[in-house]
């Protein structure tokens, strides 16, 4: 019986120490990790949690091949050279080019535009690439033109060279058969992106923008959705199965992070690390090799692929301190400007005064802001803020008291009263969490609100034009945060201003 007790404590200091709150994520964010390790014939090449750098792991050293804003995004590898897309941060235009991994030279397949797309490549060394509407297809010294009647930032071509796959405004996905040149579309909700070929060129894979996983064949047309929620995936080499990592979080803290292996045709998931003191991200494939990070030890990781999962892990590289990262700036031509909305600043952990929750009350925080646009409730400051107070302090509105204090296990952190407290209980909404009560929090307040589970460019967009502010959540840390759009920067791109 001593020996049972004994074990039955051992597991539950394991999960205690393996849950990250917030406050640790944003640490970890601060600092800097490596991210997205991919097999290339020079080394291991990664970019950072900023998508502002590419680096290159050689005998266990690391050497920063290239900065730039966004360089790190769907970084594409054949054999010596690395297709990304590089931006002219004096005017924010926008060139495809080729890494060399070599002499570290740099190629530009084209002349500088508003817009363009990321670099792919085929089995066959076969590059394609997008400028506006238009896509390119280069091969050795010559280069085709095909006309899309509309810009696709990720167009990969497939490994046999007969494909490319593009994405409409609404991102709904197309098929480009190059022999033909017919157009066939794919998908009809919308909301797709990331999409990446299967081995054999028959079977192509995206998420759509709340991360769930959807497969089409090319052979049978069938589309398989809603397969699973994920962070990223890649093929396993045998075009029948797809490695994916899986993040759990109960929006206050991030509670595991595995790699899952999915088979085509069974439709069996399993999970391949299930480690719960270890959060593995960001798998990638080639021959029977994959390479992964593990987000809480900073690490870059090989290991040999199997019917059975994973097996002969090696710690490849692993990250200690912090990360030198540079800002992301880009002097956009001011003519591309558009005025953002003027909604009063709250900063959820400087403006709180050491409020015990400050690090989780980003939902509330959001909220405050856009309930001080509208001047809801009266200036009520903190030592820094005019409007923080009612993120963590009693007060009565509309005949309703918000004087519950947070009282959530999750993080093991206590909080007071206000709109946090009222965020982290259990109101009768469905739950103990802001995704159960924000919408109800906002309502009460006089305002109308609706919640969507995608954040669809055309409900962002058009709220900010009508001057509506739009707390939404978004994953700029691994449990998710919660932003305020503010503005419209450029409309073609896609780009908003916001809070954080």
């Amino acid at each position: 019986m001593k020996n049972i007790i004994a074990f039955i404590f051992l597991v539950l200091v394991i999960s205690v120490q393996a849950k990250l709150t917030q406050e640790k994520i944003i640490n970890l964010e601060s600092d800097g990790y490596l991210t997205n390790p991919l097999e290339s014939d020079c080394g291991i090449v990664a970019t950072n949690n900023l998508d502002n750098a590419v680096y290159l792991i050689k005998n266990g050293k690391l050497s920063t091949l290239l900065e730039n804003p966004g360089c790190g995004s769907f970084l594409a590898i054949n054999g010596k050279k690395i297709g990304f897309k590089l931006i002219d941060t004096s005017t924010g235009r926008q060139i495809p080019a080729l890494l060399n991994l070599e002499d570290r030279g740099i190629e530009k397949l084209g002349e500088a535009a508003d817009k363009c797309g990321q670099v792919s490549f085929s089995d066959a060394g076969v590059i394609a690439y997008t400028i506006e509407n238009d896509l390119y297809i280069k091969k050795k010294n010559k280069v085709e033109k095909y006309s899309l009647g509309v810009y696709s930032n990720i167009t990969p071509i497939s490994p046999d060279g007969k494909f490319v796959c593009y994405h409409d405004a609404d991102q709904n996905m197309f098929l480009l058969n190059l022999e033909t040149s017919v157009k066939s579309k794919i998908t009809d909700l919308g909301g797709y992106f990331n999409q990446k070929w299967s081995p054999d060129s028959r079977t192509i894979a995206f998420t759509d923008l709340s991360g769930r996983l959807a497969v089409y064949d090319l052979s049978t047309k069938e589309l398989k959705k809603n397969i699973d929620k994920i962070l990223d995936f890649s093929w396993n080499n045998d075009s029948k199965s797809i490695l994916f990592s899986k993040t759990v979080d109960d929006e206050e803290s991030l509670l595991s992070s595995d790699i899952y292996s999915f088979n085509l045709t069974s439709g069996v998931i399993i999970n391949i690390t299930n480690t719960p003191d270890i959060y593995e991200m960001n798998p990638s494939v080639k021959g029977d090799k994959v390479l992964y990070h593990t987000y809480n030890k900073k690490e870059i990781v090989s290991a040999k692929t199997s019917l059975r999962g994973m097996r002969n892990s090696n710690i490849e590289f692993q990250l200690t301190g912090k990360l030198d990262m540079k800002s992301n700036i880009i002097n956009f031509r001011s003519k591309d400007d558009k005025s953002s909305i003027d909604v009063p600043y709250i900063n959820q952990v400087f403006d709180t005064d050491k409020y015990n929750h400050r690090f989780g009350c980003c939902a509330t925080t959001a909220v405050t802001m856009v309930f001080a646009y509208y001047e809801i409730l009266p200036h009520w400051k903190t030592s820094t803020n005019n409007w923080a107070k009612s993120i963590f302090s009693n007060y009565q509105y509309r005949n309703i008291r918000y004087d519950n204090p947070h009282t959530s296990t999750h993080s093991g952190v206590k909080g007071t009263g206000g709109g946090d407290g009222f965020m982290w209980r259990n109101n009768g909404h469905g739950g103990s969490t802001p995704s159960s009560n924000q919408r109800h929090y906002i309502r009460q307040h006089g305002l109308t609100s609706n919640q969507y589970w995608s954040n669809f460019w055309d409900h962002a967009s058009n709220d900010i034009k009508n001057n509506h502010p739009q707390p939404m959540c978004v994953l700029l840390s691994s449990s998710g945060h919660l932003i305020v759009g503010l503005g419209i920067k450029d409309e073609a791109q896609k780009i908003l201003y916001y809070n954080d």
